[in-house]
């Protein structure tokens, strides 16, 4: 639906998709990690403390047993139960490497990216205390913006994303997350500077040529985002979101028949009706709209109640003959 803050992942994707893999690090759901204050200071100590009683007790175990792991080893370790879904693990062998003595840096910012989506002040205040021990590293600003941007700052994500840049020019993560947070500023012209940056770094992620498409879309430019969303495709046709912003562009160029097959491909046809009438409310054309939302409640699906909202909705605008709309004001009828 228009107007939310997250990436659509099972929908028309006008939200782009995220780019989260700063330092190779997913942002998983964190459900199952420890509940601790935010003070910068006192994450830390309580982070040093807990790592020395592990590393104790596994040293005990290890002198038995095998050879203490080293460091590299349990980041290693870490970062395949953090892939995995062992968040509590994860951290747990995390911890341990930041406690080992010989840790750079890497345990700690593996840490903080758990936090980011469960608790982003949290996150905030782990890359700001390792910040100050490091000040020059572009992932650790990529870490605090992203920390910043979970919290709706979005000046204060797009300043350290500027650091990060200057410190990392080549890198396209960096320029990827300014054009989200420029595209969600409005200012579209900027964002596509920023994404076009980043594909000429990384010509083949399908990701960046996502947003350009989206960035497209919402500074109502279809033909741009047809022809950019169609390479985004042809390098991930998999992906429902990026099928679905296609189909958009097709559908908003006044090509009915090619956008119902790119929402087919995405969900099936009762979504592919719902999406095509969700085309044309958005273009005022609520008649059409009526129409496809009626073919969507007659094939069999699971989102039926969306469905007969939309029918309702589509009807009362044919009625009031009220007037074409754009993407900012419509709120209202929701794609699947």
């Amino acid at each position: 639906m228009m107007g939310s803050s997250k990436p659509i992942r099972s929908g028309l994707g006008l939200w782009p998709v995220l780019l989260l893999a700063a330092a190779g690090l997913g942002l998983a759901s964190c459900a199952s990690l420890p509940k601790i204050g935010k003070d910068a200071a006192g994450l830390i100590e309580h982070y040093r403390t807990l790592a020395a009683r592990k590393n104790a007790a596994a040293q005990a175990e290890a002198e038995q047993t095998q050879t203490p792991a080293s460091v590299e080893e349990l980041l290693a370790q870490g970062d395949q139960l953090r892939d995995e879904g062992a968040l509590a693990d994860a951290l747990f062998s995390y911890v341990r490497a930041h406690g080992a003595g010989q840790d750079r840096g890497e345990a700690g910012e593996r840490i903080a990216f758990l936090h980011l989506r469960r608790d982003p002040d949290r996150a905030e205040a782990i890359f700001e205390a390792l910040l100050e021990s490091d000040p020059y590293s572009a992932t650790l600003r990529m870490g605090l913006a992203l920390a910043q941007l979970s919290k709706g700052d979005l000046d204060g994500a797009r300043t350290d994303l500027d650091e990060a840049i200057t410190l990392d020019p080549r890198s396209a993560t960096p320029r990827l997350l300014l054009g989200v947070i420029l595209d969600r500023l409005d200012d579209y012209e900027a964002a596509q500077e920023q994404y076009l940056a980043a594909h000429e770094m990384r010509p083949d992620d399908w990701v960046i040529l996502n947003n350009l498409g989206v960035s497209y879309l919402q500074s109502d430019r279809p033909e741009a985002a047809e022809e950019v969303l169609t390479r985004a495709a042809t390098l991930e046709p998999r992906d429902p979101v990026l099928r679905n912003n296609l189909g958009l562009a097709l559908g908003l160029q006044g090509r009915p028949d090619e956008a119902f097959e790119q929402f087919a491909r995405a969900a099936g046809k009762a979504e592919a009706h719902n999406n095509l009438g969700w085309v044309h409310y958005l273009q005022g054309e609520y008649g059409l709209a009526l129409e496809e939302f009626e073919q969507a409640l007659g094939v069999k699906g699971d989102k039926v109640l969306t469905v007969l909202r939309n029918i309702e909705l589509a009807s009362a605008a044919l009625g009031d003959d009220a007037p074409a709309i754009g993407f900012d004001a419509v709120p209202e009828a929701q794609a699947f």
